[in-house]
């Protein structure tokens, strides 16, 4: 099932307050693609960052209403007029119980509600409490308000069509909406005459996710001057060596040693760049369109049924082909748009090709990807 919007619908209500930026921003560019400007209910903390996308990519609003969550929020939504012909699109719920009360108070009222998983893993938590009795009371209301929302939806949102296939099974649940977390709007200019030999790879530098060592591992096997390497993740070193700092130890030994093993390859020419703190979007951004290649090398540990893993958003909106790593329970049709590798060898084999370094093959992997997940396939 596609995405579509009722008939007789009055206003739409989008009710985001917590920082699920890239899917937002995919919705509302939809939603103005279909005539319709939303009404945005956000939180006091993401507001700057949504006014500052709404303003990039020119996306039409009626009205945006913030919520103060570290206030107490029952007269906040109570204030906000609905009525029976309205429609809401729910995002995940947030951990602050006192918040997700009166927010489902709010969401239940509506008649016309599409509620988005993004991790469909979420629905399986009953299914898990007789093999782990010593779960936490406030997962377990987490569970309960999530499912009471789901059951109530007129249609259920997911980002991939292995998310859905589960949700079925799971849910038996016939109106499920496959809408991708990132989709092409347009064209995307790309006036590079030449490769710049670089990959980057997005998201926080964390074994859960990524599997940056063996990323390495291939590395120390090419020639130093095939490729820059630029991990656009967040290192914070001063951070690290404080003993408030909220990670485990393993993660802290983690980012030391990943730290320790780029020098020592930076040492023998080779060319990796890292950052020590969060850089300004703009920078992000720019680092990206100057790619060749954005590298995922995702784990399955952190993913489930189709899950969208950091840097697959940023290739199809940027223009970039993908460099995937099979076995991560990644959307297959998405990796069959890319490039692929399932050992420390054959990402070798794909990084030392010739091949991958020429224009016409980048601008290949591009277009497949581009077209695959053109605006027009999901509406």
């Amino acid at each position: 099932m596609n995405f579509y919007i009722p008939n007789k619908i009055n206003e739409i209500f989008i009710l985001e307050l917590e920082f699920h930026i890239g899917f937002l921003t995919t919705i509302l560019k939809l939603l103005n693609a279909k005539g319709f400007q939303p009404n945005l209910i956000i939180s006091s903390k993401n507001n700057l960052e949504i006014d500052k996308i709404i303003n990039e990519e020119k996306i039409i609003i009626k009205k945006k209403i913030i919520i103060n969550t570290d206030n107490f929020i029952k007269n906040q939504f109570s204030k906000i007029p609905t009525n029976e012909s309205d429609m809401l699109i729910n995002f995940p719920v947030q951990s602050n119980l006192k918040c997700l009360y009166w927010r489902n108070y709010f969401v239940l009222k509506f008649q016309n509600i599409y509620q988005i998983i993004l991790r469909p893993e979420e629905i399986k938590f009953v299914s898990t409490l007789h093999l782990n009795p010593i779960i936490s009371l406030k997962k377990i209301i987490l569970w309960i308000f999530r499912m009471r929302i789901v059951k109530k939806s007129n249609n259920v949102i997911c980002s991939s069509p292995e998310s859905k296939n589960f949700l079925l099974y799971s849910l038996n649940l016939s109106n499920i909406i496959v809408l991708p977390y990132s989709l092409v709007f347009g064209v995307i200019e790309n006036t590079k005459k030449s490769p710049t030999k670089t990959i980057v790879i997005c998201g926080s530098i964390d074994k859960g996710r990524r599997d940056y060592m063996s990323v390495l591992d291939a590395i120390e096997k090419i020639d130093p001057n095939l490729w820059k390497f630029v991990f656009l993740g967040f290192l914070d070193s001063n951070q690290i060596n404080k003993k408030t700092y909220s990670h485990s130890q393993k993660k802290i030994i983690y980012y030391k040693s990943l730290l320790k093993r780029v020098s020592m390859l930076n040492a023998k020419g080779y060319l990796i760049k890292t950052f020590e703190n969060r850089i300004p979007r703009d920078e992000y951004l720019r680092i990206i369109k100057n790619s060749d290649w954005v590298l995922v090398p995702a784990v399955a540990k952190n993913n489930f049924a189709g899950s969208w893993s950091a840097g697959m958003s940023e290739a199809i909106e940027n223009g970039k082909p993908l460099i995937m790593k099979l076995g991560a329970l990644l959307p297959e049709h998405i990796q069959q748009k890319s490039l692929t590798y399932d050992s420390i060898n054959s990402l070798i084999n794909i990084l030392n090709s010739k091949q991958t370094r020429e224009l016409e093959t980048i601008k290949k992997f591009t277009k497949l990807l581009q077209d695959e997940m053109n605006i027009i396939n999901w509406i």
